[in-house]
């Protein structure tokens, strides 16, 4: 993350190495330039409208101050870039070891059955809780956080959203939580939390995943010694797939109170994660009392089909796609979408059996469960299979654009709810005009 990327936790026990989602038990500058546009040449024999015809088939002149706006826009993203480079350069030169306990986005996309009626949201910001520690010789007297989440979208521009520097002494936006001071010095090999968090971004960054995203974190001190000074000290790299969701493969502790519960992540959505403790239980926690040793890596979706079985049924689920309607059965708004999940169900008991035994609920965000619409699978309930005999069919579920579902249940009269890790990053956002 960066060099000094230090330890904050005790180290953590890993476990579950093969830990998964499915059948766990649930307890609920280039410079633009243009020509002038070239005058005719003088031909005698060509006459005056000819001219004007030719004159008009020539490319129209950009307007100078097009140009203008252009080229200060250019200039403008170079000297970003030049800064932010010229940050990550002074990073090793810092006086200061950083760790990061947790880095996560949060707010929610906006939502609603067509984009005029989709209800406004406080936007998307990033938090980030840590701890530094000063290996310096000068003694402090001042320190603050200065920085900005940069935003690198499609190569073209950079995006900086700054610090949120409000909130009172109690619960502070962003502070070194232990204030520095003339009565309290920061001094060498001393530790200090800090908490911190963005401005709010327009929801509207729901719509794509930009080419890269990093929270740039500095430390403006004022010592004995040095006076003022500046300390670039991390680039903490964010991933903007957790908007809608993001697949994850790691070992991390749950904060309950005082103790650290070790527990593998499976999932992220803004500040929510689902994580399997040592027990079996799985569940979405928090991001805010999730803490990690190394940053979270993107992992991959779910592989299909997967097989789950309980009492009397075998379930292969064959995959999960997107799509406006099934069967002649459609959302009404331009933001709704079915989730279509093919499955194969087959009797393994030695009679005959009713649907009715089989019930599925699809999680399209976290801890938020949808029936089956009455199509496909939603209107065979009653349907008799007899023994051995399998049935092929489709469950269809209303979802909106922005979201995208994590797991299904498959509850079995009498045996209880199985979990299958449907997700896939192939489901939502659709029609994100960033990412055709």
């Amino acid at each position: 993350m960066t060099k000094k990327m230090g330890l904050y936790l005790v180290a953590m026990v890993l476990f579950c190495a093969g830990c998964s989602l499915d059948a766990t038990p649930q307890p609920e500058k280039k410079e633009i330039t243009v020509d002038e546009t070239p005058a005719l040449p003088d031909v005698p024999d060509v006459t005056q409208r000819e001219a004007k015809s030719a004159q008009a088939a020539l490319p129209p002149a950009v307007p100078d101050e097009e140009l203008s706006t252009a080229k200060a826009s250019e200039d403008e993203t170079a000297k970003q870039r030049a800064k932010w480079e010229k940050w990550e350069k002074e990073m090793p030169a810092s006086p200061f070891d950083i760790s990061i306990r947790t880095a996560y986005l949060d707010g929610a996309c906006a939502r609603g059955p067509v984009p005029e009626k989709r209800s406004d949201t406080r936007g998307i910001t990033t938090a980030l809780k840590g701890q530094l520690t000063y290996t310096g010789k000068d003694l402090l007297m001042e320190a603050s956080l200065e920085g900005a989440l940069v935003i690198d979208v499609h190569g073209t521009h950079l995006v900086e959203v700054p610090f949120n520097m409000e909130g009172g002494k109690k619960r502070p936006s962003t502070a070194i939580l232990r204030m520095v001071r003339g009565a309290d010095p920061w001094v060498a090999g001393q530790s200090r939390e800090f908490v911190l968090e963005t401005l709010p971004l327009s929801e509207a960054f729901c719509e794509f995943v930009p080419k890269s995203v990093s929270l740039n974190i500095a430390v403006q001190t004022f010592g004995a010694v040095d006076g003022k000074k500046l300390w670039p000290v991390a680039s903490v790299p964010i991933h903007f797939d957790e908007t809608v969701g993001m697949a994850l493969d790691a070992q991390v502790q749950l904060i309950e109170g005082e103790k650290f519960v070790p527990a593998a992540a499976h999932a992220a959505r803004f500040n929510q994660m689902l994580v399997t403790t040592l027990d079996g239980t799985t569940q979405w926690r928090s991001r805010s009392n999730v803490a990690y040793l190394d940053g979270l890596r993107r992992a991959d979706g779910a592989s299909f089909p997967r097989a789950v079985a309980g009492g009397d049924w075998k379930i292969n689920v064959k995959g999960i796609s997107s799509a406006r309607e099934f069967e002649n059965v459609a959302p009404a708004g331009e933001d709704e979408f079915v989730a279509l999940v093919p499955l194969s169900i087959t009797n393994i008991s030695n009679q005959e059996k009713s649907l009715d035994d089989v019930r599925l609920l699809l999680e399209v965000a976290p801890d938020e469960w949808k029936k089956p619409m009455a199509t496909g699978f939603g209107k065979m309930s009653a349907s008799a299979i007899a023994a051995g005999k399998s049935v092929d069919t489709t469950a269809v579920f209303l979802r909106n654009r922005f979201e995208r579902p994590t797991r299904l249940e498959v509850d079995i009269s009498g045996t209880g709810s199985i979990y299958v890790n449907v997700f896939s990053y192939e489901v939502g956002p659709e029609r994100s005009p960033l990412n055709n």
